[in-house]
């Protein structure tokens, strides 16, 4: 009822049979397993302002909440309050939630301070990803792990270890 065309999608019974083994898969696939979910995904419909079906992949994604309809706040308003609060100047300042005070005491608040605001961005979006991840799924905030870096400049190999070594 959400989308007069769902016909043009679906013109048969065969196709429509067909594609709820389909969406059951992808349902399966992606770990949509309660009504609360599937009722999500139905209210993003109701606000879609196309006339056409989504295909299996966006309404999974409509049935997943977001960090903002948890009451997070978005990856740019979290960077911005981050970067904010993480001067020294700002001791003791209010965080929005403590997402964001984890994900920047994950990035580290020098970080923050002294990285470009490229690299900074960079890594606050990673361990804020990370963290709204680990709030979706209800679990407890935890020390984010390090990221490898992109590239390795050099190579140590056995003998640079030893050449150190003797070297001390």
């Amino acid at each position: 009822a959400c989308f007069p065309a769902w016909k043009q999608a679906w013109p048969t019974d065969e196709a429509m049979a067909a594609a709820k083994k389909t969406w059951i898969k992808g349902f399966a696939a992606d770990g949509i397993t309660t009504i609360e979910q599937i009722r999500l995904g139905i209210e993003q419909c109701r606000r879609s302002e196309s006339d056409f079906m989504p295909s299996v992949g966006r309404f999974i994604v409509m049935c997943k909440p977001t960090a903002e309809s948890l009451g997070l706040p978005s990856e740019d308003a979290a960077y911005r309050e981050a970067c904010r609060n993480a001067h020294p100047s700002m001791t003791g300042a209010k965080w929005s939630h403590a997402a964001v005070f984890h994900a920047a005491k994950a990035c580290g608040f020098y970080n923050l301070n002294t990285l470009s605001m490229t690299d900074s961005r960079k890594l606050f979006n990673r361990n804020y990803a990370i963290t709204v991840r680990d709030v979706l799924d209800g679990k407890p905030l935890k020390e984010i792990p390090l990221a490898l870096p992109e590239s390795v400049k050099g190579r140590i190999t056995p003998e640079v270890g030893r050449a150190a070594l003797a070297a001390l």
